[in-house]
């Protein structure tokens, strides 16, 4: 009992700080019921969520986006902040589900940023990632999205074995349904 209403307060914190820092409420579908709990990585500081696969292997650095596209079992999440030294802090949503996975790293909370830009933007991004998301879903499409900083790839096939890919920065200008027009 004290385990899940210390994870209820944990997620509550999660949802209060996207809040103040991003001006707008916590897009409930991130979480959408998962089973999570605290993720505490082996350095560094933030506030992170994820599920029993997540708390067992945090998918945090550049390094780890292989083995989470390769292994991350289906129904993998991790949620929040999380940063170390001065400039390399973020906001990550990691999720693996069998259409496919999604590893961001969106750069936000280092001294060198333009936080309040970033924090302008990543709302904006969330909210059209997953329309984007459910349009793959629906017309039953795989995809890869990935974006570490400054730059993301998309990768995305059709049920019929088209692909398409798109490479960028996706943080600023979430437009997924142009960059991938011809093949939607």
């Amino acid at each position: 009992m004290f385990k899940k209403l210390r994870n209820r307060r944990t997620v509550k914190r999660l949802q209060k700080e996207y809040e103040e820092l991003f001006g707008q409420p916590f897009p409930d579908w991130m979480i959408d019921g998962a089973d999570v709990a605290e993720v505490i990585p082996e350095r560094g500081g933030g506030l992170l969520i994820g599920d029993a696969a997540a708390q067992a292997r945090p998918a945090l650095v550049g390094g780890d986006v292989a083995e989470f596209v390769d292994d991350a079992p289906n129904g993998y999440l991790l949620v929040g902040m999380w940063g170390h030294g001065v400039n390399s802090h973020a906001y990550y949503y990691c999720h693996a589900e069998p259409a496919g996975r999604v590893w961001l790293r969106l750069p936000f909370g280092g001294v060198y940023m333009d936080n309040d830009d970033t924090a302008a933007a990543i709302p904006d991004f969330f909210t059209r990632l997953h329309e984007f998301r459910q349009t793959l879903r629906a017309r039953h499409m795989r995809y890869l999205i990935t974006h570490h900083f400054s730059s993301g790839e998309i990768l995305i096939e059709t049920a019929d074995g088209r692909r398409a890919h798109h490479s960028g920065t996706f943080l600023y200008y979430p437009e997924f349904e142009r960059y991938f027009a011809d093949i939607l």
